[in-house]
């Protein structure tokens, strides 16, 4: 009971303690003059508008050029700008051309005077978890009382899931096995851990939908948007060989009009937390709606797709908004990523603290999705051993698949030694050693799980660094249609190719 007690106190310090090292980043960052930011990889200084402020939509626009300088800033990410009288504001990085010194910021509805003539940009200011921590407070009372949230209990307690079918039972076929155990949870949560190509989006889908036909209502969230609407997005492709009795009815709160979707996509997109409460059939959203007050046991299931990196404290918070939480992803993949200090287990992903130590869902807690239909074997056995303790397997096409044409191997996972030294951040050889690679694979061919060979594309080659100084100088000397990135930008992706820039 005491050990209890301790560890939901300090799920309830968990949004305090993270917020305070971004903020004191944010604070030092501010303190800086101009020439200290020129050699801060997290700020960009002397920025001189080359544009007037331009109104786009709601929000407005400036064009900047900018001194040469290393940064791990880029296109999409957020900053801070100092305000006068009030707490720092945020504007997005909407384009940034590092070879020209050029970048374009956009501030929303309302903030065009943040846009100034010579500017210097901060580090992000944390979000507001208010909506989150009080939440939390709520889950923490009822787990001291009358624990009505019972899969939130189940999952703060790591119970194995409980099914009005008994004890969960092995089946061969992936898909009716996640049917039958989601279908049969009693309020309680179930792990559905998937490693890389074993198909957790197709699985997921069809598990909802085969819910939907028992009338239910679903939620579907993650850390990221984008996650949020792959799921929705296979939903959709699932509908398409599912004779349904209905019209699917999917709403997605967004945070902005850029949202991802083609533009007649049926997805109802909103950034309305009322219009997408009223959302029929399934709801996507981030943490910040499911808990929400008017949201406490809306839903019947809560999906949570790539659990491994969704924080415990968070997914206790928006678990009351749901009688049952099903969470998909793999602990093993791209871990949580947390700013502050916490004490166990209050830093882990809900997923990891769920499966435990050993790293793999056993058969009694979970569901183990073990057939990869993306990595050859070459690859597959080495990871299956390393990682999964041997129960992840190829399937038998992945056998077909390969490079040829070029002076490297057809398939498999190996190492080319490079010789540099001197470097932290950014790595000059290998970023040149890289496009020569580059180079030799675009020479050659790919053979496919089908088909018959074919040249191979710039498409077909992804390169992934450790820290965005790497990435930004990848990106400068790579030809056009490669994709560079850190791991997180490749989540849940694939390619024929991935090339790994250690930067060590």
């Amino acid at each position: 009971r005491a050990e209890r007690q301790a560890m939901l106190f300090d799920l309830g310090m968990f949004h305090r303690r993270e917020v305070k090292p971004a903020q004191w980043a944010v604070f030092s960052s501010l303190s800086k003059e101009e020439e200290e930011l020129l050699e801060d990889l997290d700020a960009l200084g002397g920025l001189i508008a080359v544009s007037p402020v331009e109104p786009v939509k709601r929000s407005f626009r400036r064009s900047y050029r900018f001194p040469p300088q290393e940064t791990k800033l880029r296109a999409g990410k957020r900053v801070t700008l100092p305000v006068e009288d009030g707490p720092p504001a945020s504007v997005t990085i909407e384009e940034m051309d590092r070879r020209a010194g050029r970048i374009t910021l956009k501030a929303g509805p309302g903030r065009a005077a943040l846009l100034g003539e010579r500017l210097n940009l901060h580090p992000d200011w944390p979000l507001d978890t208010k909506v989150l921590a009080a939440a939390l407070r709520d889950v923490i009372e009822d787990q001291c009382g009358p624990r009505q949230y019972r899969a939130v209990e189940d999952l703060l307690s790591r119970s194995p899931p409980r099914l009005s079918s008994g004890p969960l039972s092995a089946m061969e076929d992936p898909v009716s096995a996640v049917v039958a155990a989601t279908s049969a949870l009693d309020h309680s949560l179930l792990p559905i851990q998937g490693p890389p190509g074993t198909g957790k989006t197709y699985v997921t889908a069809r598990a909802i939908l085969a819910l939907l036909r028992q009338g239910a209502r679903v939620g579907v969230t993650s850390n990221s948007h984008e996650a949020i609407r792959n799921v929705l997005t296979g939903c959709l492709a699932a509908a398409e060989s599912d004779d349904l009795p209905f019209t699917l009815d999917l709403v997605h709160k967004t945070s902005g009009p850029e949202d991802g979707y083609p533009e007649d996509s049926p997805v109802r997109r909103t950034t309305s937390n009322e219009e997408a409460a009223g959302g029929r059939h399934i709801v996507g959203a981030t943490a910040w709606f499911f808990c929400r007050d008017e949201n406490i046991q809306a839903f019947d299931w809560l999906f949570v797709d790539e659990a491994g990196q969704v924080g415990l404290a968070n997914m206790a918070a928006m678990g009351r908004a749901a009688k049952n939480i099903v969470l998909v992803g793999d602990p093993q993949q791209l871990p949580q990523v947390v700013q502050g200090l916490h004490p166990e287990p209050a830093g882990r992903s809900c997923l990891e603290w769920v499966i435990g130590g050993d790293g793999t869902v056993t058969p009694d807690r979970g569901i183990f999705l073990s057939v990869s239909r993306r990595m050859h074997p070459e690859v597959c056995s080495y990871i299956s051993d390393q990682i999964y303790a041997g129960r992840l397997t190829s399937h038998p096409e992945t056998a077909l698949q390969g490079v040829t044409g070029c002076r490297y191997p057809a398939a498999g996972a190996f190492f080319v030694p490079l010789d540099h030294e001197g470097n932290s951040q950014t790595a000059p050889e290998e970023a040149a050693a890289i496009r020569e690679a580059v180079s030799e694979l675009l020479k050659g061919c790919w053979q496919g799980k089908t088909g018959a060979p074919r040249p191979m594309r710039p498409q077909d080659i992804i390169v992934v660094a450790p820290y965005n100084a790497q990435v930004n100088a990848l990106r400068e000397i790579m030809p056009p249609g490669i994709r560079v990135g850190t791991v997180d930008t490749f989540q849940g992706q694939e390619a024929p190719v991935c090339l790994v820039s250690m930067t060590a």
